[in-house]
């Protein structure tokens, strides 16, 4: 029963921290989509792509022409002509064209989804390494709490011609030690709080709410390779970049269709004058031969380009799921073993009780230690592969 409840109660705080560190961190991201300068600046870049796009589907513009004759010999009185004309191509082109427009305007937005979540994958990354260093800091303050509290009594001890200067000198050394490494680790932490402040437009950010534990967990690999095909900007535009191609395609067909001018004519000539309008087509036989061809041979070559970059894009998937399950079953691993053992503090209390001399302390723990660390950097190097494994989800 009391197993039960144990178990019961873990499953509740797991399940509190995805939500916590879910919630907290998609906010994080969210402030930073929103300051983040890149990513501003590509959205005007990206409505200058759009607008751009929609001026290749424009009439071109009337023309209009005037003739007046007043020189030569003649006895009919000046001659006078004036014409106005609007060329345009063949209807179906307009209306093929406009939609071959709202894909690429559809492919543009996707290269801003991929810069997003680019941007955002380092962001995420950036705060998974700033909680990792977190942690860190905490066991190393523990760390010089414990080589600060054993140089002073080795120092007493010395004092009292209990121990050598040897044992003495490995004391202050490991104490040093301590210290130095917690101030690097203060030092990489603040690193890693400007990059993330510079990703969010150099504006600070409170990284309290952030630190929070989440699960080790995700889906089975074809159910998160069919979410990622669905939803991962890359491969979607890998997708519909084959579909540009067909309907260009269906546009340099609606092309080989012929052109057409309409316009108004005016002739005078002593006193008397012609009006009416002007109709025109031209012949499609240079200006288009062989477009119709190479826009199928392309859309042809897209097609089977998205079925190969799909097929290696799955296998390199796989790669980093198989990654992430090695390291997620080795860190399960270190974590039950050292969860059996508490060797550190045993050595500490037999150390305090005189039970050890510090070499030896000095000696065993720093294995343990060692250990603690491999599982701590294993337990970092899951979450890094988990956020490159959902990135799609971004």
């Amino acid at each position: 029963m009391y197993k039960k409840i144990v178990f019961a109660i873990g499953v509740y705080l797991v399940s509190f921290g995805i939500f916590a560190q879910n919630s907290s961190l998609k906010m994080l991201l969210q402030q930073i989509q929103q300051n983040n300068k890149n990513l501003i600046a590509y959205t005007h870049l990206n409505t200058s792509k759009k607008l751009q796009l929609k001026t290749t589907n424009n009439f071109s513009d009337p023309q209009i022409g005037a003739y007046f004759l007043p020189w030569g010999t003649h006895n009919d009185g000046d001659y006078s002509e004036i014409e106005i004309t609007q060329s345009f191509e063949f209807p179906t082109v307009y209306s093929s064209r406009k939609n071959l427009i709202k894909k690429q305007q559809k492919n543009a937005d996707l290269s801003y989804d991929i810069l997003r979540q680019t941007v955002l994958l380092k962001a995420q990354k950036q705060g998974l390494n700033y909680l990792s260093l977190h942690h860190k800091e905490i066991l190393e303050k523990e760390r010089l709490q414990q080589a600060s509290k054993i140089f002073k009594q080795t120092q007493e001890l010395f004092n009292k011609e209990h121990v050598g200067i040897l044992a003495l000198n490995k004391a202050k050394l490991a104490w040093m030690q301590a210290q130095f490494k917690l101030e690097k680790l203060q030092s990489e932490q603040q690193t890693a709080l400007k990059l993330l402040e510079n990703l969010n437009g150099n504006i600070p950010i409170d990284l309290k709410d952030v630190l929070t534990e989440s699960s080790l967990e995700i889906l089975l690999f074809e159910k998160l390779w069919l979410e990622k095909t669905s939803e991962d900007p890359n491969l979607l535009q890998l997708k519909q970049q084959a579909i540009i191609a067909n309907q260009s395609f269906l546009v340099a067909k609606n092309q080989s269709l012929p052109n057409i001018s309409v316009g108004y004519s005016y002739q005078g000539v002593s006193g008397a004058n012609y009006s009416g309008v002007y109709a025109g087509i031209s012949i499609p036989i240079w200006k288009n031969k062989h477009k119709v061809k190479a826009a199928k041979a392309t859309y042809t070559f897209k097609q089977q380009q998205v079925a190969t970059r799909l097929s290696e894009a799955k296998v390199m998937y796989e790669q980093v799921y198989t990654n992430y399950k090695i390291s997620q079953n080795n860190y399960t691993k270190y974590q039950q073993a050292l969860a059996i053992l508490n060797s550190e503090k045993l050595l500490f209390k037999a150390y305090e009780l005189g039970e050890i001399s510090f070499m030896d302390y000095y000696v065993e723990v720093q294995y343990y230690r060692d250990a603690i660390d491999t599982k701590n950097e294993l337990k970092n190097e899951v979450q890094l592969l988990m956020a490159d494994l959902l990135q799609h989800q971004l």
